[in-house]
């Protein structure tokens, strides 16, 4: 199921994109994907409580695209972007991460390069799907949610 899983959501990830930056809050989806699989795996004792967990993160995914200002997309881009990375996986010779990784490091903005690393990881985990690596590339923007110091009058 994860792997499913995190193939969607890429495939969300990839279909918002405004231009070649990824949607911020998309990309939390993802990377908290990957931190509720960590916790499964190392808390969670049960198959029944895995599964609430991700219907619970499944709820949750609905909430954040459908109120976000990118909407949910359609049925079509999801197949338009699906079609742009097909199954056909890339060989770990054919590809080489270096240039997407120090471009990561080297972010001011840090949700770029934990996107990275849980991209990465998925690319060698499921076989060198190249949605996993177009992502990985598709770096966020800091929003800017207002003043850095609240004041209250």
């Amino acid at each position: 199921v994860w792997e499913v899983l995190y193939e969607f959501v890429t495939l969300l990830y990839l279909a918002t994109r405004d231009g070649p930056n990824g949607n911020f809050l998309v990309l939390h989806l993802l990377t908290s994907l990957w931190g509720l699989e960590q916790v499964s795996r190392a808390c969670l004792d049960s198959e029944e409580t895995v599964r609430q967990a991700l219907e619970t993160y499944w709820a949750m995914t609905i909430c954040v695209v459908a109120t976000s200002s990118i909407g949910i997309p359609s049925f079509a881009q999801l197949q338009d972007t699906a079609a742009q990375f097909p199954s056909t996986r890339v060989d770990d010779a054919q590809y080489s991460w270096d240039a997407t990784v120090a471009r990561g490091t080297a972010e001011e903005e840090e949700h770029n390069i934990k996107l990275v690393y849980v991209a990465r990881e998925l690319w060698r985990r499921y076989g060198g799907w190249s949605g996993y690596s177009e992502a990985a590339k598709s770096f966020t923007l800091t929003p800017n949610i207002g003043p850095s110091k609240t004041t209250f009058d």
